[in-house]
């Protein structure tokens, strides 16, 4: 598969690109992120999850039915998810993100990098 211009000039960017998540209260958390060209959603571990409840950045919304699978075809468990204020590149967007019952680090999906 050849990749677009947009999908490299993010591939390239993906090493020094730190998500900052913002509450209401002047707290806030920063963390680097990979960004996954070929997701559909926003995938957040459920550890950072609890450490952005401590600053009340979000609030867990159970889901229902859904399916995530690693790109090896493996299911991840999916806790719940969440929307959260994050700032990318200097723009604050409200963003969804799936919690997952995994370790790892915050994958952002294609559609919030071009936002």
């Amino acid at each position: 598969m050849i990749a677009s211009s947009v999908e490299r000039d993010i591939a390239r960017e993906s090493a020094q690109l730190l998500v900052k998540f913002v509450s209401k209260k002047p707290n806030y958390l920063e963390t680097g992120c990979k960004i996954d060209t070929g997701a559909q959603c926003n995938v957040l571990p459920a550890n950072l999850f609890e450490d952005l409840s401590e600053i009340n950045a979000g609030r867990k919304h159970k889901m229902q039915t859904a399916n995530l699978n690693a790109y090896e075809g493996t299911n991840i468990e999916i806790v719940g998810s969440t929307k959260l204020n994050c700032v990318i590149r200097s723009k604050e967007v409200l963003n969804t993100f799936l919690i997952v019952n995994t370790g790892g680090i915050l994958i952002l999906g294609l559609k919030t990098c071009l936002e």
